[in-house]
């Protein structure tokens, strides 16, 4: 079964804060003050490991990567489970991508603190012929370097990534 991910619906902002009348502005309000919002620095660390990955070489990993990070796979076929160390990953990444006829993993959408980063995917892969498209969260988690020290996936339907990885 396909999902789709659907934005939430429109809320009206003055049912937070009461009834007003007319557009709410933050002028109005002295404790809001303006700026420029800008994205959380671990959101971009992961939206440029995304731009570095899709090219299909894994060297940009070297230096992305914590050498204890700990890389872990889901579902139960050969490719899951924890990947530990850098060298055990870029290995993992070595083995799996180049047999690959296409490897796309679209942002949705990416949210971000100061040790996290989770970006809301779509999968859309091909292998010897099969197609995989799964929606799915990515989870790292970014050390005091800024290098990931652990990677998470959850996809919807792990028996359909066995399957394809198989």
């Amino acid at each position: 079964m396909t999902r789709h991910w659907h934005p939430p619906p429109p809320f009206d902002v003055t049912s937070l804060v009461g009834q007003r009348s007319g557009a709410y502005s933050s002028a109005d309000d002295p404790g809001v003050r303006s700026a420029a919002v800008t994205e959380h620095p671990n959101a971009t660390r992961l939206r440029r490991l995304y731009e570095l990955g899709s090219s299909g070489d894994t060297d940009w990993a070297a230096d992305a990567l914590a050498d204890d990070i700990v890389w872990y796979v889901p579902g139960r076929g050969a490719n899951a489970g924890a990947h530990r160390g850098k060298q055990e990953v870029l290995a993992f990444f070595r083995r799996v991508i180049p047999g690959l006829e296409s490897f796309n993993i679209e942002i949705h959408d990416i949210l971000a603190t100061e040790t996290h980063a989770v970006a809301l995917v779509r999968y859309e892969h091909r292998r010897a012929g099969r197609a995989f498209s799964q929606l799915g969260a990515e989870v790292c988690h970014f050390d005091e370097q800024g290098k990931v020290s652990a990677f998470w996936a959850l996809i919807d339907d792990t028996a359909a990534f066995d399957e394809f990885f198989a």
